[in-house]
């Protein structure tokens, strides 16, 4: 993050650090000091231990675990030993990604940002066309009300009152009168007092 109010702001941009201290640096000093604080706290220093493994012996000399790091969840604040859980990589994990960055094996975050600044244009999708409009459904012969009110009225209504005309089997069935209503959808409504 910091590295980017470096890269916005240029040499322009000079904080105290450390604080206290009355000496004046730009964000790049800054960031390079950081990563190499945090770079230590795994790296073997000059006795042969790492700061990480704290006093735990087997992890310090062992050939099977002293290569073996593990990014544990927080750290000492005096000697650097790793506390807390150390089977889970949280944010220690980053540090992983610093070390490779540093030392050349992956690109740095600056030349992958500005390689992307390079190819955004190249990268960015073409412009979506609407989709082509849908065939229509050719519409359905539409029926008379009357006649689909006649269709109604012979499969329900014809075998309770068989005598009856049209409107007064509808009458008898429903206690009301029939009616057609919109989209043709035939409404029974029961009769006004």
């Amino acid at each position: 993050m910091l590295e980017r109010y470096y890269r916005f702001f240029g040499d322009d941009l000079t904080l105290e650090y450390p604080t206290g201290s009355g000496k004046k640096v730009t964000v790049d000093v800054i960031v390079r000091d950081l990563q190499d604080r945090l770079i230590s706290i795994f790296t073997v220093g000059p006795d042969g231990r790492r700061p990480c493994f704290g006093w735990v012996e087997r992890l310090q000399q062992d050939p099977e675990w002293k290569d073996n790091l593990l990014f544990n969840e927080y750290f000492h604040g005096d000697n650097a030993a790793g506390l807390g859980a150390s089977h889970q990589t949280g944010w220690t994990g980053v540090i992983a990604d610093l070390i490779r960055r540093r030392h050349g094996t992956v690109p740095s975050l600056d030349d992958i940002i500005g390689d992307i600044g390079q190819r955004l244009p190249a990268l960015r999708p073409a412009p979506r066309r609407p989709p082509p409009p849908r065939p229509r459904r050719p519409a359905r012969p539409r029926v008379a009300a009357s006649d689909r009110a006649r269709r109604f009225a012979r499969r329900h209504l014809h075998a309770q009152q068989p005598g009856l005309g049209l409107s007064a089997r509808a009458t008898v069935a429903t206690g009301g009168h029939l009616d057609v209503g919109p989209r043709s959808v035939i409404v029974c409504r029961a009769p006004r007092s």
